[in-house]
């Protein structure tokens, strides 16, 4: 098998493993997003420094899933794009 094909085929696996991993990602962010909100209320309710603490580093969590999700989109584009990306890889 040429080694183009080989890498091919690599990519295309790479891309349905990182497909399999978007999901967690998007767990990840609906998990940052719901325990940011439940810490905000929990503060307007209390009023309590602790938990605006908490609230405040709820945000750092929501930006790493935001940004775990804009990297596995980058390193596995949509279908239509694939073509593109996989003659790049390739001739990398």
């Amino acid at each position: 098998m040429p080694a183009t094909q080989r890498s091919s085929r690599r990519y295309d696996d790479a891309c349905g493993e990182m497909m399999k991993l978007t999901r967690y990602a998007w767990l990840s962010l609906a998990a940052s997003v719901s325990t940011l909100a439940l810490e905000a209320v929990a503060w307007a309710l209390t009023d309590s420094v602790g938990l605006l603490s908490d609230a405040l580093e709820s945000l750092v969590n929501v930006g790493a899933a935001v940004m775990l999700l804009s990297m596995l989109r980058i390193a596995c584009p949509s279908p239509k794009l694939r073509p593109v990306s996989k003659w790049l890889i390739c001739r990398l």
